[in-house]
């Protein structure tokens, strides 16, 4: 009985003996001052082959997270962040010829780059502006995060992501999310900052954002760690759009930013997935961002970003501008949803007519493209600027065109067609896709009464018909009006529930005493 105790005893030795060999000791292990050392060391000369040591250093299987990132926050953070530095970080967790270890790098990157932006806010007064330069590293900071790390091997993510754990990325997106608590009143979005630092705030929330996984809350989730509220964060849960702006804008005026994208073609923003169906597949025309008040944001995004000329702050009721027309009454504009409305539809434009040459060729005769001075508008442009038009005041375009046509100048109307064949071929699938011939609606849009008139609201046309260019032909806007073309493309009638259109039936019309050329 001796011996079997003593037995016994030598496997249990040997069993604890082998458990302390296998156990994870990195809870306890840290890298040595000297190892420290090497790693700001190599960090601030920034020469390329170094980095394969300090990715040996920082994935060491006896050091924990926590400690990797010790390690680098303590190199990182008191420095200046370069782009010589982001290059170099880049090289640590995308160079070696294993993906092992890269889930260790890339949250202890994070993590000691947001521990730096910490300091940058840290070092200046609370609701200034950080020094210019502060600016530029912050945006620094923030665009190697998205770029390189929430965007490896460009837009979707690319194979590098795919080398990452899911569990990876939704820890940094908890880490920038707890960097937005800590800075509220420069990051939180309803802050008001400066337009300068309005462009920093943009690329922290887009690699917020993009550092999500898709899921089905993903949207959900983002805007939590964002802090958005009320319009800004329904138009990112209900069509998957961060509006960045300078946090000056009331709820009113982002009220109407989100009808406009609740009306346009679903070819254009999509809608929102459900938990059922998952996540929708990105698509070349899908929107991310859009921003008001620089026309081409400096942002890296995963998606396509538009950029709004003008502040969303702009207020038509103040400054009383409208616009001006010989062959129509006069009418408020909300210029920063027509700008956005514009911006849109160049987009829009681009992808349909792209896949549609017959409607390009009618609608190059239409704008007379080739007649265009050198860096006029494109026929794109000329399009999407109808298309705007139609989504703002359609009832008004619709006069407009027509009038022009009875005074003789007879390829706005044209025009018109064009446009209302994209819309209609992204009401109906996309670019790609044939749209039926009759029998359905396109929204658009028109001044909102009793209300101010630079609200607008939906309208409808219906009884869309096409011709073979993928041009309208006929439509229904509280009259039937047909666009009738020769051969060759050109207008050479309009008709008025069947009659030959009058100017009795345009409504916002007025009379010219001398007809213009076309």
């Amino acid at each position: 009985m001796g011996l079997r105790k003593r037995a016994v005893a030598r496997v249990a030795c040997v069993l604890y003996a082998a458990a302390l060999l296998l156990s994870p000791v990195g809870a306890s292990a840290e890298l040595s001052d000297s190892e420290k050392a090497q790693i700001k060391g190599y960090l601030l000369q920034g020469r390329l082959p170094t980095a394969e040591r300090v990715r040996a250093l920082l994935v060491r299987p006896d050091l924990s997270l926590e400690d990797a990132t010790r390690a680098l926050t303590e190199s990182i953070a008191p420095v200046s962040f370069q782009e010589s530095t982001g290059a170099y970080l880049r090289e640590v967790v995308f160079g070696g010829v294993s993906p092992s270890g890269r889930d260790v790098l890339v949250s202890a990157i994070t993590r000691a780059l947001l521990a730096r932006a910490d300091a940058i806010y840290a070092a200046n007064p609370a609701h200034r502006d950080p020094h210019p330069e502060a600016m530029g590293e912050l945006a620094r900071i923030y665009t190697f995060l998205d770029a390189e790390l929430a965007d490896p091997g460009g837009p979707g993510g690319g194979s590098a992501r795919g080398a990452i754990l899911r569990s990876t990325y939704d820890g940094c997106v908890h880490a920038l999310a707890d960097h937005v608590k800590r800075n509220a009143e420069w990051l939180l979005p309803a802050a008001p900052v400066s337009p300068a630092f309005q462009r920093v705030r943009a690329q922290e929330e887009v690699t917020l954002y993009d550092m999500s996984n898709d899921s089905p809350t993903r949207r959900v989730d983002a805007a939590a760690g964002l802090g958005l509220a009320g319009t800004r964060q329904k138009l990112l849960t209900e069509r998957g759009v961060l509006v960045v702006d300078a946090g000056i804008a009331d709820e009113a005026r982002l009220r109407r930013v989100r009808e406009l994208l609740l009306r346009l073609p679903p070819g254009l923003v999509r809608p929102g997935s459900s938990r059922e169906s998952g996540p929708l597949p990105p698509r070349p025309s899908d929107i991310e961002v859009i921003d008001f008040g620089d026309p081409r944001p400096p942002i890296h995004a995963r998606e396509r970003i538009v950029g709004v000329t003008v502040p969303l702050e702009w207020d038509p009721s103040k400054t009383g501008i409208a616009a001006p027309s010989e062959e129509v009454e006069p009418a408020p504009v909300d210029l920063p949803l027509f700008v956005l409305a514009y911006e849109l539809s160049k987009v829009a434009a681009s992808m349909v007519l792209a896949e549609r040459p017959d409607l390009l060729r009618l609608a190059q005769g239409d704008v007379q493209a080739r007649e265009a001075p050198a860096g006029g508008m494109t026929t794109e442009e000329r399009v999407a600027g109808m298309m705007a038009q139609l989504l703002m005041d359609a009832p008004r375009t619709v006069d407009l065109a027509f009038s022009r046509f009875l005074n003789g100048r007879t390829r706005t109307a044209g025009l018109l067609s064009d446009a209302l064949g994209v819309l209609a071929a992204l009401s109906h699938g996309g670019p790609s896709a044939s749209p039926p011939r009759a029998g359905r609606t396109v929204t658009l849009g028109r001044p909102r009464t009793p209300a101010s008139e630079s609200e607008t609201e939906p309208l409808e046309a219906s009884h869309v018909q096409l011709a073979q260019t993928g041009a309208v032909a006929s439509f229904f806007l509280a009259h039937r009006w047909d666009v009738q073309r020769d051969p060759g493309g050109s207008v050479v009638g309009v008709l008025c529930d069947g009659k030959p259109v009058t100017l009795s039936a345009l409504r916002s019309a007025r009379a010219l005493t001398v007809p213009r050329a076309p």
